[in-house]
C-alpha cells in the first residue's frame, strides 16, 4: 500500500465470518468507498456491535475473489492501539465486506460537534481541552508512523477528522486507510463504475502536488500534508476552507499556498503545535517531516507538560461528563440535536474519494456538511423558545431572583372548611405533640451522655512530606482525615482513615519516597516490586526475538532516581520486523538490481527503508550507477573512473557505497552479509 499497489504474491488470505453470525442492526452511512452497516457479531457464546463495510457489491471470478481476500488480509493483520481492528471478511454471491471494531461516539468531528451545538465554547473549556487535543494528536501520529513503518509502507490518502474515531475513553481510532491502493478492489470498481477524476483524497487535506498534476503518486509525504490539516481543525474545532468549493480550494492551494486561518488557534496552546502544523503542510514535501520526526517532537512537548498523564485523565473526565449532561438536555430537545447525541451518527469509514468536498445546493456556494460542527456564529446554552430558535438564558440580579427563591405559602382546604374544631381536640393535639418533644430530648441527652464517655478523637498531624486533611465541626468524635503525599512519595497505608467514638479505623500512613514509574516497554515485559517505593527492582524482559539494549534491572535509590537508563527491547544486529523474522541481506539488494535497464528507475527496500536506484551511459559504453535515499537525503555516484559495464553492475556498485554511507551515519543498520557487498567506487 505504498506508491505501489498490492500484488497477489500474498499467500495469507483473511479470515472469513459466517455471514449467519450477524444480525443486521441498522444501516450507518454511505459514501464514495463503500456502504456501512451496524451489526450485532454473535461470536464465543457472547454479542459484540460491529461495522461491516460493503467493498464490492456484484460478481466477481475465483480469481479475483482470492487476490482480493489476500489483500485484505494486510489490513486483519495491523495491530496497533489506535487502528480500527480488522476482524474479518464477509462474502456472499454478490458482496464483499469487511467486518470491524464499532465505536459509539463516532468521529472527532461528530463527537465535538455534539458539543459546541449545544454550550458556550470559552477560554476556560480551552484550557481544559488542551491535554486531551494533545493526547489525541499524538495518537493520531502513533499509528500513521506504524502504518509508514511497514513492510512495504502502508499510506492512508484519506486522512481527516471524519476519519479519526474515538472510543468510550476519547482515545483515537483512524479508519479508511490504504483501501484506494488495493489493485484488485480498484480493478473490480473501474469495471462497474465510471469516475470523474482519478486523484485520491478529499479536498482541503490533498497536497498541492497531486491538485497540480493528477498524475503523480502519492508518497508518505502526502499523508503528512493531510495531518497538518487534520491538526489545525483538532486545535480551532473548526472546518478548513468550510466556505470554498472544490475547485477554488484545488486552485489556491496549489497555486498561491492557501492554508487555514492560524491566528484561529487558541493562545492557550502550546507554540510548538503550530510550528508542528505548519511544518507538516509546507508547500514542498522535502520540507516536511516525517510522521516518526513528529512522533519524536510531539513526545518531546508531552515531556515538558508536568503530571501530563494526570491532566489527560482529568480532561477526559470532565469532557465525557459535560457530554453525558448534555445527552440528558437533548433527550428533551431537538430531533437534530438527539439524534447526534444518541450515537446515530455512527462511524464516518467512507472516503468520498472522488466527489466534491461538500456537496452543493444548487448554487457555487457548499452547504455546510451535517458532520460539520457549527461554528458560524457563538453558540450558547439552549433554552425553550416557542420560535424553535436558541438563545442564551438571561442573567438575573439579586433583586430579580429572591421572588422565585420564596417558597409559596397556600392555606390548605380542610383547614378552611373544619372551622367549628372544638379548643378541645386542639389543646388535645398540643398536649400529645409537647410529650413526643419531651420524650424526644430525654433520649438525646442520655445518647450524648453515654457518648461522652469516650474521649474525643486525637488530632492527626500531617506525615513527614505529605499533607493532611480532616474535616472540622463541632462533632470532635467523628473526624474523617485524608492524606496526600508531596511529589515524589508515595503512602504507605490508607490515604483516609476515619475516628469514631474517640477511636480511629487505622493506623496514621506515611509517605516514602518513590521513583517515577518506568514507561511501558516496546515488545519487552517490565516486572517491578514494591510499587515503585526505595529499594524496589524492574526487571525487563524482551518478547518476539528481540533483545535487551542496557541493564536488564533498574533499582529505585533513595533519591527517588533510577540506578539506570531504562533499558529497551531492540531486534537483533541486521535483523527487522514485528518478530525480528526478516534479515537484512545484500544479496537481496543484488537480486533486486540484477535486471535493471539503462535509466530504468528501480526502488530497492533494504529493512524497513527504500531507496532508487538507476545508471546511465557514463563514456563509450560504459555505465555510470546512481542511488538515492530521499527521505534521508543522501545519494550515491558510481562511475569507477571509465565505468562499469553494465548498468546493473553500476547500480550496484552505488548502493553498496551508499548503503556504507548511511550505516555511518547509524541512519541504516549493517547487512548480515557485508562480504559480499562490491567494493568501494
Amino acid at each position: 500500500m505504498s506508491n505501489e499497489s498490492f500484488g497477489d504474491d500474498h499467500e495469507e488470505e483473511i479470515q472469513l465470518i459466517d455471514i449467519e453470525t450477524l444480525e443486521f442492526v441498522e444501516h450507518i452511512d454511505s459514501g464514495g468507498m463503500a456502504n456501512i452497516s451496524l451489526y450485532k457479531w454473535n461470536t464465543n457464546g457472547s454479542t459484540t456491535l460491529v461495522a461491516k463495510k460493503s467493498l464490492f457489491r456484484g460478481s466477481m471470478t475465483r480469481r479475483y475473489r482470492s487476490n482480493l481476500k489476500k489483500e485484505m488480509a494486510i489490513l486483519a493483520r495491523l495491530d496497533h492501539e489506535n487502528i480500527v481492528t480488522t476482524y474479518g471478511a464477509v462474502e456472499t454471491v454478490d458482496d464483499f465486506g469487511l467486518v470491524m471494531e464499532y465505536h459509539q461516539f463516532t468521529s472527532y468531528l461528530k463527537f465535538f460537534r455534539c458539543l459546541w451545538d449545544n454550550i458556550q465554547k470559552t477560554s476556560t473549556i480551552d484550557k481544559v481541552l488542551v491535554p486531551l487535543k494533545i493526547k489525541i494528536i499524538s495518537e493520531v501520529i502513533s499509528a500513521m508512523n506504524y502504518l509508514h513503518n511497514r513492510n512495504p509502507p502502508i499510506l492512508h490518502l484519506d486522512l481527516k477528522s471524519d476519519n479519526v474515531l474515538l472510543n468510550s475513553e476519547l482515545h483515537a481510532k483512524i479508519c479508511d486507510f490504504g483501501l484506494s491502493q488495493m489493485r484488485t478492489l480498484n480493478t473490480l470498481r473501474s469495471r462497474s463504475t465510471v469516475t470523474a477524476s482519478s486523484i485520491i483524497g478529499t479536498y482541503g487535506y490533498i497536497d498541492p502536488q497531486r491538485l497540480q498534476d493528477i498524475h503523480v503518486k502519492p508518497t508518505i509525504k502526502s499523508d503528512v500534508y493531510a495531518f497538518g490539516i487534520l491538526q489545525w481543525e483538532i486545535l480551532t474545532d473548526k472546518i478548513s476552507y468550510e466556505e470554498l468549493d472544490n475547485a477554488l480550494i484545488a486552485f489556491h492551494v496549489a497555486n498561491r499556498e492557501l492554508r487555514p486561518d492560524i491566528s484561529q488557534v487558541p493562545q492557550v496552546l502550546p507554540e510548538e503545535l503550530i510550528n508542528m502544523m505548519e511544518a507538516s503542510w509546507a508547500q514542498e514535501p522535502s520540507d516536511r517531516p516525517t510522521f516518526e520526526e513528529l512522533d519524536d517532537h510531539i513526545q518531546t512537548i508531552i515531556n515538558r507538560i508536568p503530571a501530563y498523564k494526570e491532566q489527560v485523565r482529568q480532561s477526559r473526565i470532565q469532557i465525557l461528563t459535560l457530554y453525558r449532561s448534555l445527552m440528558e438536555r437533548c433527550s428533551f430537545a431537538s430531533q437534530s440535536s438527539s439524534q447526534c447525541l444518541s450515537h446515530r451518527g455512527h462511524q464516518p469509514y467512507s472516503s468520498g474519494l472522488n466527489d466534491r468536498r461538500y456537496p452543493l445546493n444548487g448554487g457555487d456556494r457548499p452547504r455546510r456538511p451535517i458532520s460539520a460542527p457549527n461554528r458560524g456564529s457563538v453558540t450558547k446554552p439552549m433554552t425553550d423558545d416557542p420560535e424553535g430558535n436558541r438563545h442564551s438564558l438571561p442573567d438575573l440580579t439579586n433583586d430579580e431572583l429572591a421572588p422565585l427563591l420564596q417558597p409559596s405559602v397556600s392555606v390548605p382546604r380542610y383547614v378552611l372548611e373544619k372551622k367549628l374544631v372544638s379548643t378541645k381536640k386542639v389543646l388535645l393535639v398540643l398536649a400529645l405533640f409537647l410529650s413526643v418533644c419531651a420524650i424526644t430530648s430525654v433520649g438525646v441527652v442520655v445518647w450524648k451522655t453515654k457518648e461522652n464517655k469516650n474521649s474525643p478523637c486525637r488530632i492527626l498531624d500531617a506525615p513527614e512530606h505529605g499533607n493532611v486533611t480532616c474535616s472540622t465541626g463541632s462533632d470532635q468524635y467523628n473526624i474523617k482525615c485524608n492524606f496526600v503525599c508531596d511529589e515524589g512519595y508515595g503512602i504507605i497505608g490508607k490515604d483516609t482513615i476515619l475516628c469514631s467514638g474517640g477511636k480511629w479505623n487505622d493506623k496514621k500512613p506515611v509517605c516514602e519516597r518513590v521513583c517515577d514509574q518506568p514507561e511501558p516497554v516496546s515488545n519487552g515485559e517490565l516486572n517491578c516490586t514494591h510499587q515503585y517505593f526505595v529499594n524496589s527492582t524492574c526487571t525487563v524482559k524482551c518478547l518476539n526475538n528481540h533483545q535487551i539494549q542496557g541493564n536488564k534491572t533498574i533499582s529505585c535509590e533513595t533519591n527517588g532516581n533510577w540506578s539506570n537508563p531504562e533499558p529497551s527491547c531492540t531486534c537483533p544486529h541486521c535483523y527487522v520486523g514485528d518478530k525480528c523474522e526478516y534479515s537484512i541481506l545484500w544479496t537481496n539488494v543484488d537480486a533486486t538490481l540484477d535486471d535493471l535497464q539503462m535509466y530504468q528507475v528501480i526502488p530497492v527496500n533494504y529493512g524497513r527503508h527504500t531507496f532508487t536506484c538507476t545508471a546511465g551511459i557514463y563514456k563509450w559504453f560504459k555505465f555510470h550507477g546512481k542511488c538515492e535515499d530521499s527521505t534521508a537525503h543522501q545519494s550515491q555516484d558510481c562511475n569507477a573512473g571509465d565505468g562499469y559495464d553494465s548498468a546493473s553492475g553500476g547500480a550496484k556498485h552505488a548502493a553498496a557505497e551508499l548503503i556504507r554511507k548511511l550505516v555511518q551515519q547509524t541512519l541504516y543498520p549493517e547487512p548480515c552479509d557485508p562480504q559480499n557487498m562490491p567494493t568501494n567506487c
